[in-house]
């Protein structure tokens, strides 16, 4: 959301946060990639873990965090208890996929009422160049049972209306088939919001 000139390094979703931004976590990241560039701001405050895997904090409390850095630590590692309470995990059944873990996750850290506004989650795979079809309505099977898994794990805990959803792609793509039944880079892309 900008021309990478103007604000290099910073995404559209951490400027936001960087206007509310509490001292503790403002955003959470679940995946196992780097931390998306929108989620970066300039005094925002983003949490990264694997979905599926027990919540471990390294040690990293250093003597030379500003004491709002210190906050988002301290705020992260009591997230991270919160969740190992058995009552606190999820009863819905949710997809084996990595979106579907992810979404887990994320309605896991709404339940116990986590400092985020922002909660990211990745669906890779739409980078389809050849032979899209498949893949693609693969994809979008799995990206319905995740939300819609997602969506009924909120309601069941009197959620739903806490949360919007915001789908998009990190790219665009082109509307015109190629020669290898697939499609290529584009310049605009949709942005669905629930």
């Amino acid at each position: 959301a900008s021309n990478g000139e103007d604000l290099p390094g910073r995404g559209w979703a951490g400027r936001a946060l960087d206007g509310v931004t509490t001292g503790q976590t403002d955003a959470i990241f679940v995946g196992d990639a780097d931390v998306p560039r929108s989620l970066h701001g300039r005094r925002s405050c983003v949490t990264s873990l694997v979905p599926g895997k027990k919540i471990e904090l390294q040690s990293a409390i250093n003597p030379n965090l500003g004491f709002g850095r210190m906050d988002h630590v301290l705020d992260a590692y009591d997230s991270a208890n919160k969740l190992e309470q058995p009552t606190k995990r999820s009863r819905q059944s949710y997809p084996g996929s990595q979106l579907g873990q992810s979404l887990r996750t994320i309605a896991q850290f709404i339940g116990i009422e986590s400092s985020a506004r922002i909660y990211y989650a990745l669906q890779r795979g739409y980078d389809t160049h050849n032979a899209q079809a498949a893949s693609h309505g693969a994809l979008l099977s799995d990206f319905s049972g995740s939300l819609k898994a997602f969506l009924d794990d909120l309601q069941s805990q009197n959620l739903q209306d806490r949360v919007a959803v915001i789908a998009f792609s990190e790219f665009g793509r082109r509307v015109s088939e190629n020669g290898s039944a697939g499609t290529d880079h584009g310049t605009a892309g949709p942005v669905f919001v629930a």
